[in-house]
């Protein structure tokens, strides 16, 4: 399958969904801030809230499909310039019509059509890891926006909070006491665990890769681009059908609400990674205010080395 034909198929999705009577009645509800799959996305918008004291700031969406939710979510922090895109326009048209967006724009995410620096803030909230070339649409982000790119997205589950997985970690110190003790033939790592193994590699119906992020491989990315700071933080999630439908007494939502709480604890007792991961990556060495914020939030801001060539 190519990639036009990935493409293709997202558009496709969009145009089905718009035009399934059976859809309708969860389409009405994303709408609403009272259900529980409210409560779990609302949560992944934590470094807009961060942002928050620059209401001057624009931004722009990326794979904002389900009628701009993104833009319409960040508009409620106070922000008057919010674009969303989207590489279908089925339901953002619908948005439009019932005057819940202004505008939108129909972009492919890897070959965006807005210039450099034409937007302060790119936000792509679970849309990346459906990219069949997702690298191409980082890039791309980070090239049109002025002041941050950020992602919420899947986090690679090989990855530990370090970067490097608890188990491989544990398999180091075995084959060092072994070493040291003189059993160095009786335990060998394999070639596998020599250049890493990663998870079982999973695939969308519509023929895409499903792209995980983690924090190191951003970091390098920004390292690569001379950007001066990134910040990083874990969040747990956990999905349940019909959680759409449900409000927060129900017992969909407190299913959801347990299950983040115990992937919190395994996360903060370092027994596994979260399996989200919010990442900004800043284009401007980013004021104080915002620092002290997402500082404030639970969120790893770290000042990156500059090239010291350019």
């Amino acid at each position: 399958m190519s990639f036009k034909q990935v493409h293709d198929q997202h558009v496709q999705h969009w145009h089905n969904d718009a035009a399934d009577p059976d859809r309708e009645e969860i389409h009405e509800h994303w709408f609403r801030r009272d259900t529980a799959d409210a409560w779990r996305h609302l949560r992944m918008y934590e470094p807009v809230q961060c942002f928050d004291h620059r209401k001057d700031l624009s931004f722009l969406t990326i794979g904002d499909g389900r009628f701009g939710l993104d833009s319409i979510r960040i508009k409620h922090f106070g922000f008057t310039d919010v674009v969303p895109t989207d590489i279908g326009d089925a339901l953002l048209k619908k948005s439009k019509a019932r005057g819940l967006i202004d505008d939108y724009r129909i972009e492919n995410a890897e070959e965006l059509t807005l210039g450099d620096d034409s937007v302060d803030v790119v936000f792509c909230k679970e849309s990346y890891h459906h990219m069949p070339r997702a690298p191409l649409a980082l890039y791309e982000m980070m090239r049109v926006c002025r002041f941050a790119t950020v992602l919420i997205e899947p986090r690679d589950p090989s990855m530990g909070a370090m970067g490097v997985p608890l188990r491989a970690l544990l398999r180091q110190l075995v084959f060092k006491l072994a070493y040291r003790y003189g059993f160095k033939k009786a335990i060998k790592p394999t070639l596998a665990e020599l250049y890493g193994d990663g998870p079982k590699a999973a695939y969308e119906t519509s023929g895409n890769y499903v792209y995980s992020i983690s924090p190191r491989e951003l970091e390098k990315v920004a390292l690569g681009s001379n950007w001066p700071y990134v910040a990083f933080k874990g969040i747990s999630d956990h999905y349940v059908q019909g959680g759409e439908l449900e409000d927060q007494n129900s017992d969909a939502f407190t299913e959801i609400k347990t299950n983040i709480e115990n992937i919190e604890h395994a996360f903060n007792v370092g027994e596994r990674p979260t399996p989200l991961l919010i990442a900004v990556l800043f284009k401007v060495v980013p004021d104080d205010k915002t620092i002290s914020r997402l500082e404030a939030a639970g969120f790893y801001v770290k000042k990156l080395d500059q090239n010291p060539y350019i």
